[in-house]
C-alpha cells in the first residue's frame, strides 16, 4: 500500500510543476466542439467553447493546416475531416483495462508478494495490456507490457477461452487449430479443449501448473464488461515455493475481490468516456 500511495504522490507532484498549454487545451476544446455537434460556423463554435472569434480563427486555421479540420466552400462551416480517426488508432478498449487494473495489481503485489498482470485477446493469443513483474522483489519470468501469452496453456488463457462467448471460442479454438503455433495440436484435439474449459469452468478460474513453463504456476480470473468477457486477471508465482492448494485458497478470494473492483472501475471510465 505505502508504493502505491508513494508513487501517486511523485507523480502529481512531478505533474504539478508544469503549467497547462493554454494553446492545446482550447484546439481540443473546438475539436470536441465539432465532434459533439457536426459542421459549426465560427460564431457557433465561439458560443459551445468560450473562446473568443479572433483565437478561434487562429486555431481553427492551426488545425486546417494539420489537416484535423476543414471549412466549407459553401457556407464556411468548419468540419472535422477523416484525419481525427488517426488520434484514436493507437487506443483500444484493452488500454482503457490497463487503466482500470493498475492500482489493483499494484495492491494485488503488495498483499501477495507475486507478480500480476492483466491482459485481452489478441487473435488466438492473450496480449499483456498492465504487469508488475518489473516491479516484484522475486524475479518470476520476463514479463512487459505487449507480451503474448498462449490461450490453451496458461491459466490466463484458459480463463479467458473458457468464460467467452460460445462464438469467440470457437473462432479462437479455429484460429490456433490452423496456425503453426505449438499449441495447434492442443487445439485440434477436441477431448483435451472439451477437460480444459469443463475444469476451468468448474473450478470458476484459470489454472496452470506445469503447462507452457515449467517452474511457474498460476491462477487467473476473467474480467467482464457489459455481460461480455473483456481479459484476465491473473497471479504468477513460482512453484518452488507455493503449492497448489495453497495458491486456489490464499490467491483465488485476492483475485475475486480486484476483479470485481477493475470491473467496477472499467465501467466508471466507460461511464466517463460516453
Amino acid at each position: 500500500m505505502n508504493q502505491v500511495s508513494t508513487t501517486s504522490i511523485r507523480t502529481e507532484a512531478h505533474l504539478a510543476t508544469y503549467k497547462q498549454v493554454r494553446a492545446i487545451q482550447r484546439g481540443f476544446e473546438v475539436l470536441l466542439a465539432l465532434n459533439a455537434n457536426g459542421p459549426l460556423s465560427i460564431a457557433a463554435i465561439s458560443l459551445k467553447t468560450g473562446i473568443n472569434r479572433t483565437t478561434l480563427y487562429r486555431i481553427v486555421e492551426t488545425l486546417e493546416a494539420l489537416g484535423y479540420v476543414c471549412r466549407s466552400n459553401i457556407d464556411e462551416t468548419v468540419r472535422l475531416t477523416e484525419n481525427v480517426r488517426r488520434l484514436s488508432e493507437g487506443y483500444d478498449d484493452g488500454e482503457l483495462l490497463a487503466r482500470a487494473a493498475s492500482s489493483c495489481l499494484m495492491l494485488l503485489l503488495a498483499e501477495t508478494g507475486w507478480p500480476s498482470s492483466v491482459a485481452t485477446r489478441r487473435h488466438e493469443d492473450m496480449i499483456i495490456r498492465e504487469t508488475t513483474h518489473g516491479r516484484a522483489e522475486v524475479f518470476v519470468r520476463d514479463t512487459t507490457v505487449g507480451t503474448k501469452s498462449p490461450m490453451l496453456s496458461t491459466a490466463m488463457g484458459r480463463s479467458y477461452l473458457s468464460f467467452c462467448d460460445d462464438s469467440e471460442r470457437q473462432e479462437i479454438l479455429t484460429r490456433i487449430a490452423n496456425s503453426n503455433s505449438l499449441e495447434a495440436p492442443l487445439a485440434q484435439n477436441k477431448r483435451y479443449v472439451s477437460t480444459i474449459i469443463d475444469e476451468t469452468r468448474n473450478a470458476g478460474f484459470g489454472l496452470s501448473f506445469s503447462q507452457a513453463y515449467p517452474t511457474l504456476g498460476a491462477v487467473a480470473l476473467p474480467v467482464r464488461s457489459q455481460g461480455h468477457v473483456v481479459g484476465s486477471v491473473n497471479i504468477v508465482f513460482l512453484k518452488a515455493f507455493v503449492g497448489r492448494r495453497v495458491a486456489i485458497e490464499k490467491f483465488t478470494p485476492q483475485l475475486t475481490k480486484a476483479v470485481a473492483t477493475i470491473e467496477r472501475n472499467l465501467e466508471e471510465l466507460r461511464h466517463a468516456a460516453s
